[in-house]
């Protein structure tokens, strides 16, 4: 589990990189981009689960909210014919997509950590069906959107289709010109939020692999290792072929992991 979340976390601070120097700060080196995003998840590291539980809580609607109302909006240039011919296609070439976005939905398997420190309860699993609802139907949402704008052809020539779709979207009485802008401020929260849960569930892991009193040593550690190995791909096509590969491990580790954890408890005769 250490190792696959250690893969994840650099990618994701130098995806932001990327789309940051592309589109906004474009005479800014990536590694100040990354270094910036790195250490404001350090110092929110530092802190417990409950602290971090409450920033999470926090900026939840300040993430969904702002999401779900471009993606709605960029409905205004939607075109149905888009999405025809309808169930005319390779079904074989269909199931192994699912495989591929399958990963884009890891993550979950960091509420094990903070369910450690929650109450027993009935209501833990309502909250995270709902937790693994909310970014299902966002997704969802946001592929049908730029389907519907782009078409299929189109959408496999851009390389950030969801940035695109917000340049196309128009705000009524022009109260914000460039919308991007500051979908790129609500990109910052979920990217923090990724990268900061990511890390303090590797250094709490690791606390406990090495029985040590405290994760704060081992965030500091780690904070160099993970800057290197963001910079590890030259440029963003081996980016998003390090993605790929990390997502087809981390599919594995997510669920033949806990299905041996369950073995093992049944062979145990615990529940």
């Amino acid at each position: 589990g250490v190792g696959f979340l250690e893969q994840r976390r650099p990618f994701v601070a130098r995806t932001f990189g990327e789309v940051v120097i592309t589109t906004v700060l474009t005479k800014t080196p990536l590694e100040v981009i990354i270094s910036s995003m790195l250490i404001t998840a350090f110092v929110f590291v530092m802190y417990d689960e409950e602290v971090l539980a409450r920033v999470n809580e926090i900026l939840l609607p300040i993430i969904v909210i702002p999401v779900l109302v471009i993606a709605l909006s960029s409905l205004q240039s939607a075109r149905l014919d888009n999405f025809l011919p309808v169930f005319d296609g390779n079904w074989g070439g269909l199931l192994k997509s699912m495989y591929t976005t399958s990963t884009s939905y890891l993550g979950f398997e960091m509420m094990a950590i903070f369910f450690a420190k929650a109450e027993l309860s009935d209501k833990r699993m309502s909250g995270s069906l709902v937790g693994i609802a909310i970014p299902s139907f966002i997704y969802v949402l946001i592929v049908v959107s730029g389907i519907s704008v782009f078409g299929v052809e189109e959408m496999q020539l851009l390389a950030w289709p969801t940035l695109e779709l917000v340049k196309t979207t128009e705000v009524p009485g022009l109260i914000l010109e460039r919308l991007e802008s500051a979908f790129l401020g609500v990109w910052v929260a979920a990217v923090f939020t990724s990268v900061g849960n990511m890390y303090f569930a590797t250094a709490i892991v690791a606390r406990q692999a090495f029985k040590l009193r405290t994760h704060r040593w081992i965030a500091v550690c780690l904070l160099p290792i993970i800057y290197w190995l963001s910079l590890i791909p030259p440029n963003i096509q081996k980016l998003f072929e390090f993605q790929k590969w990390s997502g087809q491990i981390g599919i594995i580790l997510a669920f033949v992991v806990p299905a041996l954890l369950l073995l093992i408890s049944l062979l145990r005769k615990q529940r």
